[in-house]
């Protein structure tokens, strides 16, 4: 749902600060401020400050601070676009109406959901019915008691005819049940037929589809999750999310494990602060989320050669993400699961805790049989990609020169010899169409195997030029997510993603994309006009001072002016792309009035963009 500027300064006056935050912690008045214990870090003493009249938060202790949109964003993991949903739904300001095809899509998405919720029902009641016995026996035999089962909502497939009619009795048209994902190809089977089934949720609390799992052995794969919709995207979604949420929230801990099973058992074990991908790789996607509440994550993955490998790539992932990353190693052979059944809960809580550093794990690993120089050869390239998920820091360095200490050399030659092994040549996989096709494309034009580099940042001037005048104000920084939408390039996305959702400082963020374009590098190093530490200054002495509030109206307009801008641009893309289809459809004889209508909206809207430019 696309936010104004007016609805977004709307939300922020109307949205009582000291009433929001007193929702989350206990505030008490003390002079012209409110102060309280920290909800984003462990402390005794109050240094968590909040100023009704300015409408900012700020720690003393860790140096959290913002508007109270930052505020929502920093405590439930959300987006800003989530954000400003939630403040405006509470301070009962409607938010700019949907464009037709926004409308038609979420109408779509609450429809699956719908659909989801009747499946669930049907799976649920299945799964206690007398048919249901064999699918309860494999559950009991893995230790789900039937306390467990219905807490995690379990369910059982059934038969395709049953799940068919049932479907059908709650009015859910076919052509919505095909969408759904929870049909096989021929779309005349439930893909969960016959086993256990796990409802997964989102970050929104809606329930998004299912993960099944065989009960006798047959050539069918061992696991099936539903398949990819608007609403069920895997490589986003992990289960366990709804009921971990909070505790990784408090804990600033989350524990990462392979499968839904490993997920109940270790929740079961009262490591309540545990999720697993979806049967598929642990993405950046996944990181992310876990970095919007975490601070340290925990690899508790099989303690054979592919769950080592599976940790290694989580690893880089969760690094990338700036978590502290630990690994719990497991006996070769066991799973979270059947170490829980088998040694209890104590002793797999034990494990967690006793969580060494990844990178010192995987270092160990890889040179505890090196004893030629070929095969220490191997271990560092095998451990260098962790080192470099770090980024750049004190922390990459003192790696980075442990592995040297190993190798017996100096680090500056041994980063040279490792600086072909890029994070983005081994592992990293392009996210968009562009990026694949200029990937493509550099493989093509290289002439040698060494020739192949990792493509490097592609941004436009004038992104580049908007992002160098918002650096200028980090106080904007929890505003810049509503610019997303409006970004034409893929790297301008992610830098304002970053910028709005992280703490990251801007040189790291711009280090971390710029594949050694110069540019980024520069913009990295472009001075605040007004440092994050007078924030706190003018907090504490509680004195007005007309240079803040000069710079905060010269942020105000800049962000005003960046917003038209890039709307503008926005628009004019959309055109190039109405354009060129209305030349096809022409050149086909078919029908072209829907596309002369949007045509029509897009130019409206220009107009309207022209218009309030010119008279500001």
């Amino acid at each position: 749902m696309a936010l104004t500027n007016d609805k977004i300064e709307a939300i922020r006056e109307r949205a009582d600060i000291v009433q929001i935050i007193g929702a989350y912690i206990s505030l008490k008045k003390q002079g012209q401020r409110f102060v309280g214990l920290c909800p984003f870090h462990q402390e005794k003493t109050p240094s968590f400050s909040v100023s009704q009249d300015k409408g900012l938060f700020y720690c003393f202790g860790c140096h959290a601070g913002g508007d109270v949109f930052a505020f929502i964003m920093k405590r439930e993991g959300l987006d800003f676009f989530t954000a400003a949903r939630k403040l405006g739904s509470q301070v009962g300001i409607e938010l700019e109406p949907e464009s037709e095809a926004k409308t038609k899509a979420r109408k779509i998405e609450e429809s699956l959901v719908q659909a989801n919720i009747y499946a669930l029902a049907f799976f649920q009641h299945k799964l206690w019915e007398a048919n249901g016995e064999q699918a309860r026996k494999y559950l009991l035999d893995r230790g789900m008691v039937q306390l467990l089962m219905r807490e995690w909502r379990l369910g059982f497939g059934g038969d395709s005819r049953d799940f068919f009619n049932y479907m059908d009795s709650k009015q859910v048209p076919r052509k919505l049940l095909n969408k759904t994902g929870l049909l096989s190809e021929d779309e005349q089977r439930l893909l969960f037929e016959g086993r256990v089934v796990f409802p997964v949720y989102d970050t929104l609390g809606r329930l998004c589809g299912f993960g099944g799992r065989r009960i006798v052995e047959n050539n069918s794969p061992k696991y099936l999750n539903t398949k990819e919709s608007p609403v069920f995207i895997k490589r986003r979604l992990l289960f366990g999310w709804d009921h971990a949420e909070n505790i990784i929230r408090q804990k600033s801990r989350v524990v990462v494990v392979e499968g839904y099973m490993d997920v109940i058992a270790s929740h079961a074990a009262g490591i309540t602060h545990t999720v697993a991908a979806l049967g598929t790789a642990f993405t950046q996607d996944h990181a992310r989320q876990c970095a919007r509440l975490a601070k340290e994550a925990i690899l508790l993955f099989d303690g054979d050669a592919p769950g080592r490998a599976a940790s290694f790539k989580a690893a880089e992932q969760l690094l990338r993400a700036k978590l502290v990353t630990k690994i719990a190693v497991l006996p070769v052979g066991l799973d979270p699961d059947t170490y829980w059944r088998k040694n209890g809960a104590d002793a797999l809580a034990q494990l967690v805790e006793q969580a060494e550093s990844v990178i010192e794990y995987f270092m160990n690993i890889s040179f505890s049989e090196a004893q030629t120089i070929e095969a220490k050869a191997n271990a560092a390239r095998e451990v260098w990609p962790l080192i470099l998920s770090l980024g750049q820091g004190l922390e990459r360095d003192l790696y980075t020169s442990r592995l040297s200490e190993k190798m017996g050399m100096p680090v500056q030659q041994l980063t040279r010899h490792m600086q072909k092994l890029t994070i983005s040549q081994r592992f990293s996989q392009p996210r968009t169409l562009e990026e694949t096709k200029r990937n493509q494309n550099q493989q093509k034009t290289s002439e040698k195997p060494s020739a192949q580099v990792a493509p490097t940042a592609s941004i436009d001037n004038r992104e580049l030029a908007i992002l160098r005048e918002l650096a200028l104000y980090p106080e904007l920084r929890p505003k810049l997510g509503t610019l997303i939408e409006y970004a034409q390039e893929s790297i301008t996305r992610r830098i304002l993603e970053e910028l709005a959702t992280t703490d990251d400082d801007l040189t790291t963020i711009c280090m971390r994309h710029s594949n050694g374009d110069k540019r980024l590098l520069r913009l990295g190093r472009v001075r605040p006009a007004i440092r994050s530490n007078e924030m706190a200054n003018e907090m504490a002495n509680e004195m007005a001072n007309e240079m803040a509030n000069e710079m905060a109206e010269r942020a105000a307009r800049t962000f005003d002016d960046v917003l038209r801008r890039m709307k503008a641009r926005h628009v004019d893309a959309a055109l190039q792309d109405v354009l060129r289809e209305l030349s096809e459809v022409e050149a086909r004889g078919e029908d072209p009035s829907e596309i002369i209508r949007r045509q029509k909206d897009l130019s409206r809207r220009k107009k309207a963009l022209l218009r309030d430019r010119n008279q500001r």
